[in-house]
């Protein structure tokens, strides 16, 4: 695993600012929060990529959820599994999070 600082407070503002976008309908929003994460923790392309679709899942959910769907706690999952992603903590996104979701299929 990468040992690096991850400013959680940075995260979740990019994640925040990512879903006021996602709802008001801006654009560029996607694009501004991969670009935000990818330069401050200086990813690599296979991060980046992973960022990418777990926004794209994100933004899926947001645009298309209803009222019944927790889509807060949703966002809480993103943010955990980005988080991971940077910090390159794949054996507990394996293990501890996926695992579930497989197996429980």
């Amino acid at each position: 695993m990468k040992q690096i600082l991850l400013d959680s407070d940075f995260v979740f503002g990019v994640m925040a600012d990512f879903m006021n976008g996602v709802t008001s309908g801006d654009e560029n929003a996607f694009e501004t929060a991969v670009q935000s994460l990818c330069k401050r923790y200086e990813l690599k392309q296979e991060q980046e990529a992973m960022i990418r679709i777990a926004l794209t899942n994100l933004e899926q959910l947001a645009n298309h959820a209803d009222e019944d769907f927790n889509l807060t706690g949703f966002v809480g999952l993103e943010c955990n599994i980005i988080k991971w992603i940077i910090c390159e903590d794949y054996e507990h996104l394996n293990k501890n999070v996926l695992r579930d979701t497989i197996e429980g299929n």
